[in-house]
C-alpha cells in the first residue's frame, strides 16, 4: 500500500511559527487611511455656504452676491462626489 507517509522533519516544519508570523500586520491603506481626509472635504464643501450666510446677514437687502452664491452651489455639489471618491 504506497501513498505518502509524512515524516517526522514535515510535521515539525508545519508547526514552526515562520518569521512573517512574528512582524506586525501592515496597514492596507483602507477606511482608515482614507478617512483622514474627509475633514478637509467637509471643509471645502461648506465653507462658501458659510461665506453666503454671513455676506446675506451683513447686507441690508439680505441677498449674497452672485459669485459667492454660485461657489456655494458648485461645492455643495461636490460634497457627494468627493464622498464617492474618499
Amino acid at each position: 500500500m504506497g501513498g505518502y507517509q509524512p515524516s517526522v522533519t514535515d510535521v515539525t516544519k508545519a508547526h514552526q511559527p515562520s518569521s512573517d508570523d512574528n512582524q506586525p500586520p501592515k496597514s492596507g491603506g483602507g477606511t482608515l487611511q482614507r478617512i483622514k481626509f474627509y475633514p478637509f472635504v467637509l471643509f471645502g464643501c461648506y465653507l462658501f455656504a458659510t461665506i453666503r450666510r454671513v455676506a446675506e446677514w451683513a447686507s441690508t437687502d439680505h441677498v449674497a452676491p452672485f459669485g459667492i452664491a454660485a461657489c456655494q452651489v458648485f461645492t455643495s455639489a461636490l460634497l457627494g462626489t468627493c464622498n464617492a471618491i474618499l
